[in-house]
């Protein structure tokens, strides 16, 4: 049975019949909310200049949408930049020891959050690699938090963590 709200059901319909598939698949076990299908020219500029986006040649912009963007439920972005302020307020005080429980419990918050979004897209990835292998879709769907698809996260340049594309 399907979770999503009419809202991600509508973004994901803007999607290329495979994601639809895999996302369907994907939903029922793991919850989450369908961000984006398709975008116009415009939302894609806005995008890069924002810095979200890195490029005009996105797969958003196919019709249907070769991209879909999706986020685990409970949807919750980490908030790096309230961390990074937290920590250097702390550090400024060169971390006293009753202060030290709060920084790790700050850096294990944010290790928490991030996580969560690379469990969501592993799973993601094994849901699609698994239709793919029985024929299911046509296609590999590609994960921005691995562009290259090598299972190492290290050598990424621009984490995409809510990006999935056919390949």
């Amino acid at each position: 049975m399907s979770h999503y709200s009419t809202r991600s059901r509508t973004r994901l319909q803007t999607a290329d019949v495979a994601l639809q598939q895999v996302f369907s698949e994907v939903d029922p076990r793991y919850p989450n909310t369908i961000l984006e299908g398709k975008r116009t020219d415009e939302q894609q500029w806005k995008n890069v200049e924002k810095g979200v986006s890195q490029t005009m040649e996105s797969m958003h912009l196919f019709d249907p949408s070769e991209a879909v963007d999706a986020a685990p439920d409970p949807l919750a972005w980490p908030n790096v930049k309230q961390l990074v302020r937290e920590i250097a307020d702390l550090l400024s005080t060169h971390v006293p020891r009753e202060q030290r429980g709060k920084l790790n419990a700050l850096i294990s918050l944010h290790v928490k959050d991030v996580a969560r979004w690379y469990h969501f897209g592993g799973y993601v990835q094994g849901t699609a690699d698994q239709m793919y292998r029985h024929g299911e879709v046509p296609r590999k769907v590609r994960w921005g938090g691995d562009w290259d698809s090598d299972r190492v996260f290290s050598d990424q340049n621009f984490d995409d963590l809510p990006h999935f594309e056919l390949s």
